[in-house]
């Protein structure tokens, strides 16, 4: 991923940058709701680079193929020159990956 996000970047200070409007239109296109359109526009109109962030939980036994939307979105902040970082919950998959580590994960929250 860290390739891509390097080739991403060096496409934002060429000129082949998309205005702000034009990502903002992109990045809603197939989503049912945007909480704060106007707060990303004001960002994007900055010209620099946000850093996307999505978190995964291993742990869980609900990840499916549904989930690929979202990593699909990811990756088009990242093809428009944003910074796409996903993180994975490894502290989530060490403590609760047992019924016996769930009490610890209790007692630690």
């Amino acid at each position: 991923m860290n390739c891509a996000c390097r080739a991403s970047a060096s496409r934002l200070q060429s000129g082949d940058v998309k205005s702000a409007s034009e990502q903002l239109e992109l990045l809603t296109t197939g989503c049912e709701t945007v909480v704060t359109r106007e707060e990303l526009l004001k960002k994007l109109e900055k010209n620099q680079p946000l850093r996307v962030k999505l978190g995964c939980d291993p742990t869980s036994p609900d990840l499916h193929i549904g989930h690929s939307v979202v990593l699909r979105k990811l990756r088009q902040f990242q093809d428009l020159g944003h910074k796409a970082v996903l993180i994975i919950g490894d502290y989530t998959a060490l403590i609760a990956t047992r019924p016996a580590r769930i009490k610890r994960a209790q007692c630690l929250a």
